[in-house]
């Protein structure tokens, strides 16, 4: 279940709604869809394969190599924690923010987008 940005937001592109969905932390304790996951993210629940065989077990971190041993055997989404390491966390929040400054540029025109990039910033520090 991820939360949809609010009725005022006006008419954007997929990718600013994703990075604002992104932000409002709901995707770090819901199913993340493969392309999505990424190195420190804990799983909550047991990866299985289609014969219930276990991939990848509860509290595993993910690292690199079982990210692409998922892709290869065609899971498409996995539960992952909340939790995610300071580490993690720094390395994804300065990821964002650069992901912020691509999508919405401090130079944006539009009203409604500039307080869309201050309210993304104001989440993405608090």
């Amino acid at each position: 279940m991820l939360i949809r940005p609010p009725e005022w937001l006006p008419p954007v592109s997929n990718e600013v709604r994703l990075l604002f969905t992104k932000l409002s932390g709901t995707l770090l304790d819901v199913i993340h869809s493969v392309s999505q996951l990424r190195p420190g993210l804990v799983v909550s629940q047991a990866v299985r394969d289609p014969r219930g065989q276990i991939l990848i077990p509860p509290g595993a971190t993910l690292s690199e190599a079982s990210i692409a041993q998922l892709v290869s055997r065609g899971v498409q989404s996995i539960d992952i924690d909340v939790e995610e390491s300071p580490e993690a966390r720094e390395v994804r929040i300065a990821a964002e923010r650069i992901r912020i400054d691509q999508v919405l540029p401090e130079s944006v025109e539009s009203p409604e987008l500039a307080q869309l990039r201050r309210i993304l910033l104001e989440v993405l520090d608090a």
